[in-house]
């Protein structure tokens, strides 16, 4: 991912509010907040209060976290919100979250310690356009219901294909991380998709589903142990960034020759490759920045200067997540 333009600890960046709630937690907001985190139970006025203080901040991300919360029921208080992170290990009990408004555009569910709890009520909400699932849900194809879905990060999570979901038509960013997916069949009907990460994903080695993807624009492959040959690049047409992370089964870059619209490369912690491996790629005239690692400066600098590489600052390095 790339970073945020935001510093994270900037103070200000993170409003943290705990019970007793105090005025001090519910003075304005700064300019750059990035979450208002609310961390422990707090009582049903304090939750009154908490409501009309982010009432002037609809948009905000909204983070709700604590050990001994089991249930969101307090979400009652909060429909007007559009953008939250639910991240509770001991929940047992999401039924809460119907409370929230059919405006809801953005929600984010972190792992939990139970694998039961159902998605089932994610129907609702029709206008939804970021989703963020972490571990086991059950009722997971519920979210064929969310058309104006553009956003799907997946984490922890099996599927056994992507054709359950290829119903999702409006889906541009697709990023599944860890989990035991081992079939990408499906996504290439996902007609508007520009960007793919994957990360960490056992047992998936057939990558050549994304060589179907014309509208991809965007493409990150990060630690996928059991892939060892790229797609073809051949329909990629659009394909303007290309970042690969620790391949170590992939021996053969000679593929990427085909990305005629390549503008950034970015090969790092793969220390298997040699300088030779990058030459069938000294012919894309569009590719201008990126970044090399494949072990000791000199290695480094020297595809760099073989694919004439303007090198991209630590800033602009997306990492893999």
């Amino acid at each position: 991912m790339v970073g945020n333009s935001i510093d994270p600890f900037k103070p200000g960046s993170t409003r943290t509010i705990v019970s007793p709630v105090t005025q001090n937690q519910l003075r304005p907001l700064e300019a750059h907040c990035r979450v208002v985190i609310l961390e422990t139970a707090l009582s049903d006025q304090e939750h009154a209060l908490v409501a009309d203080f982010l009432k002037s901040y609809p948009n905000q991300r909204v983070s709700i976290g604590g050990r001994e919360l089991q249930n969101v029921s307090f979400l009652k208080h909060y429909p007007f919100l559009t953008h939250i992170r639910i991240g509770l290990w001991f929940l047992n009990d999401l039924s809460g979250i119907e409370s929230l408004s059919e405006k809801l555009e953005i929600l984010e569910l972190g792992g939990t310690k139970s694998e039961s709890l159902s998605l089932s009520m994610l129907g609702k909400f029709k206008n939804l356009k970021s989703l963020n699932i972490e571990g086991s849900f059950k009722d997971f194809l519920t979210i064929k219901k969310l058309h104006q879905l553009e956003r799907l990060n997946l984490r922890s999570f099996t599927l056994p294909n992507l054709k359950a979901i290829d119903t999702l038509g409006n889906l541009m960013w697709l990023h599944i991380g860890l989990g035991g997916t081992k079939s990408l069949a499906g996504i290439s009907n996902f007609e508007k998709l520009r960007e793919i990460q994957l990360w960490k994903i056992r047992g998936l080695a057939d990558l050549n589903e994304i060589g179907r993807i014309e509208s991809l624009e965007k493409l990150s492959l990060s630690e996928l142990k059991q892939t060892t040959s790229l797609p073809s690049f051949e329909r990629l047409n659009k394909l303007k960034r290309l970042y690969l992370y620790c391949l170590k089964g992939v021996s053969d870059l000679s593929p990427i020759s085909a990305a005629t619209e390549l503008e950034e490369l970015l090969v790092l912690n793969c220390h298997h490759f040699e300088i030779k491996d990058f030459q069938p790629l000294a012919g894309l005239k569009k590719l201008r920045r990126g970044l090399i690692s494949i072990g000791g400066k000199k290695k480094n600098s020297a595809v760099e200067a073989l694919l004439h590489l303007e090198k991209i600052n630590s800033g602009q390095t997306p990492q893999p997540t």
